[in-house]
């Protein structure tokens, strides 16, 4: 929005146009995307459904357990095995100040 706005323009758009204009980018945008899963079952059913790879091409949902409804699990094998065997220590983060509805933590 930035780019496409010039300073010219701005003595023209008021407050309301540009939350307008925001509004209107959003709701495209949204439109370009699936809906959210509402369930863990329909996480895993879009999982399976969807080729998730990097730029690589390599394979980036390593988990996906609908069975046990665990949470699936996004990395490389070359992510993992350079986790396992180069590093010592391995420090995680708990501390999350949100988490999709479908989780908790």
């Amino acid at each position: 929005m930035r780019s496409a706005v010039t300073k010219d323009d701005l003595k023209v758009l008021t407050e309301a146009d540009r939350k307008q204009i925001r509004k209107s980018i959003y709701s495209a945008r949204a439109k370009e995307r699936p809906p959210l899963p509402q369930t863990l079952a329909e996480l895993h059913d879009t999982n399976m459904s969807v080729d998730v790879t990097t730029k690589l091409d390599e394979p980036f949902l390593l988990a996906n357990d609908d069975e046990n409804n665990n949470i699936p699990m996004f990395s490389t094998s070359k992510n993992c095995k350079f986790l396992v065997f180069t590093c010592d220590v391995l420090l995680l983060d708990g501390t999350f100040y949100s988490t999709p509805k479908l989780f908790k933590h």
